[in-house]
């Protein structure tokens, strides 16, 4: 039945005179995701889990229908994300305020590779993401209504971000900041932008430094990370040391299984088993699955997998290129999906559908208002 509800809607996209081959094309990038769901009913035995895997990827198909239909009223799609770039900012100062009141606390738990608390029951790993997308938003608003106002809350994002230290949003967020200077300078032809953006960056940093205590015990405890991964020392609890174990592991199950992957439903499995044939350091409690999209398309899929994930990130990519704008905040998806399995998650789909595609409709009928 899932496979019958797939074919029609496929059926019915690509019969649409009013989507463009573009907006085709980036449908059934997406829908290759929930075609390999289906396919894995051959090999599952839980219908339950099966169903529930299946129900997570819908939105991939869902929510750009969903922004397609909602493209002409491009004011409403904007007042949307002004809201939700707001409600992510006030979230991330109250947040902020919280680790001031356990000060002491929350720093001593940044030495040991743990998070900053934050006042809402969401992952510090996708909230840092938001917050990232969220000064690209800020952004954007200030250069379209010269606001001042968007400038400073997206400057006052940028703080929250330094002192939460979601390490995923911050290497996304600075990935994204090096990637738009050289863009837009390569772009522009504009070697000053690249200069002074250099400048600016490295003040950035350099502020941040010295001024957030939480980045500086974060640094720290990336640095201690990397010495452990360099001297062989015990990599139990350390972050990032164990992230790379888990990309190891990752890597070897897809070795293991290239053609068709180990199935969604044995993949925790085939996980586990990897890490006791490998005899990782690493103590059971500290098993994980890879947090790198491609690796755990790859591992779950085979070689199908992960050239449906690399065809929706290109697709995405050529979407996107000729705005810098949102070609950063795609950056950020992208950084973000070398550090954490975002389509696996129902908040990652959020972020991907919301703001990769609906970032990219929202700039194409804002300009057809313009050119009007």
């Amino acid at each position: 039945m899932a496979a019958m509800v797939a074919v029609i809607v496929a059926k019915w996209v690509v019969a649409q005179p009013n989507f463009s081959k573009t907006t085709k094309l980036v449908l059934f990038s997406f829908s290759l995701f929930i075609d390999l769901v289906i396919l894995d009913i051959f090999r599952t035995d839980n219908l339950s889990s099966y169903f529930s895997e299946l129900l997570l990827k819908l939105p991939l198909i869902i929510i750009p229908l969903y922004l397609i239909f909602i493209g002409q009223a491009t004011r409403q799609f904007r007042i949307f994300l002004q809201l939700l770039s707001f409600l992510v900012l006030v979230i991330s100062v109250f947040s902020s305020v919280n680790y001031f009141f356990h000060y002491q606390e929350i720093n001593q738990l940044l030495l040991q590779s743990k998070h900053v608390p934050l006042i809402i029951k969401m992952h510090h790993i996708y909230f840092g993401i938001y917050m990232a997308i969220c000064i690209w938003l800020h952004f954007m608003f200030f250069t379209e209504t010269k606001q001042k106002l968007w400038l400073i809350m997206g400057v006052l994002q940028i703080i929250t971000l330094h002192i939460l230290v979601s390490r995923t949003g911050l290497v996304a967020f600075y990935v994204s900041i090096i990637f738009y200077l050289i863009y837009s300078s390569v772009r522009n032809k504009n070697l000053k932008l690249l200069l002074g953006g250099s400048m600016a960056l490295f003040i950035l940093i350099a502020g941040a430094y010295a001024g957030s205590k939480s980045f500086r015990n974060k640094i720290a405890n990336s640095v201690e990370d990397f010495e452990a991964i360099r001297t062989g020392e015990d990599i139990n609890y350390k972050s990032m040391a164990m992230r790379l174990e888990s990309l190891k592991t990752g890597i070897d199950v897809f070795k293991n299984k290239p053609l068709w992957g180990v199935g969604f439903e044995h993949f925790p499995e085939e996980i586990k088993n990897q890490y006791q044939r490998n005899k990782t350091k690493l103590y059971e409690i500290n098993w994980v699955a890879p947090h790198n999209q491609f690796v755990e398309s790859a591992a779950t899929y085979g070689i199908f997998g992960l050239l449906v994930a690399l065809l929706s990130v290109f697709v995405m990519v050529w979407l996107n290129a000729k705005n810098p704008l949102t070609l950063s905040v795609l950056v950020v998806i992208l950084v973000s999906f070398m550090l954490e399995s975002v389509i696996e998650r129902q908040q990652g789909i959020i972020i991907y559908t919301l703001f990769g595609f609906g970032l990219c409709q929202y700039s194409v009928f804002r300009q057809k208002q313009t050119d009007i």
